[in-house]
């Protein structure tokens, strides 16, 4: 499969930092063979942004973009790409006049299909290659980044050992209590649209770990402790929840410091 590499203009020119400035790529997870499957750039921006180039790449060539869409405080900006730009890169960029304000949170999307070949239970490293980010008098200022992984979760058991008969389950995460991160197993009848998501005890929500279409069989997530803006969650009880189809099951984990 091609590289990917995404390139994202924001505003103009280019993007703005002053201070203490951070790019995190999130991390995801999805089978062989599946779309829709969702990643994110948070952008954490002490002054006003313009814009950002940036350069993303999928280490082992496994993942093809399907559509991009920015949100939260870009979700203003109109995104145009080609998918079939030179050397096979990806390009973005985001178009406006107004600039992304001071703050932290997701700004940008990006979903993607993964490889039916693509070997069960690798991970694939997701880098920013290149970052450049400038003030709104287009001045380049330094910004520290995080970058993401993918994980490709097995196929269904049924594909790999013959038939088996799996029910839905949502199995009691382990380690539990847990620091710094915590594995989630679970297991389909059929395959689906599945979402497996992070609330707070009063019901808030906190993370999305998976939003795909899985096959049948049993899968496993993992949660690092971080909320949906890249942040450090609190100590505390939290419930996740699984949700496929008609099936949906709440646990309760708890979360150390």
């Amino acid at each position: 499969m091609k590289r990917i590499v995404f390139f994202v203009l924001m505003g103009l020119i280019g993007v703005s930092f002053a201070g203490e400035n951070y790019l995190k790529l999130s991390s995801g997870a999805g089978g062989p063979g599946t779309s829709h499957n969702v990643i994110s750039i948070y952008l954490d921006n002490s002054v006003p942004v313009r814009g950002v180039q940036l350069q993303i790449a999928d280490t082992l060539h496994y993942m093809s973009p399907d559509t991009v869409w920015t949100v939260g405080r870009a979700k203003d900006f109109d995104v145009a790409y080609n998918p079939e730009d030179y050397d096979g890169y990806l390009t973005l960029i985001l178009i406006s006049a107004q600039t992304i304000p001071a703050d932290t949170g997701k700004i940008m999307q990006i979903s993607y299909s993964i490889s039916p070949d693509a070997p069960l239970n690798s991970v694939v490293d997701l880098l920013f290659l290149k970052i450049i980010v400038t003030d709104s008098l287009h001045h380049p200022l330094e910004v520290e980044y995080h970058n993401g992984k993918f994980k490709v979760y097995p196929t269904s058991a049924v594909e790999s050992i013959g038939h088996v008969d799996f029910q839905y389950q949502l199995k009691q995460n382990y380690p539990n209590p847990f620091n710094p991160t915590t594995q989630i197993d679970f297991s389909m009848k059929k395959d689906g649209y599945t979402k497996l998501e992070i609330f707070n005890l009063l019901g808030q929500h906190v993370r999305t770990l998976l939003s795909a279409s899985l096959k049948a069989g049993s899968h496993s997530m993992q949660w690092d402790g971080l909320d949906e803006n890249g942040k450090q969650a609190t100590a505390g009880v939290y419930l996740y929840r699984l949700q496929s189809g008609d099936f949906v099951e709440t646990k309760r984990l708890t979360l150390l410091r």
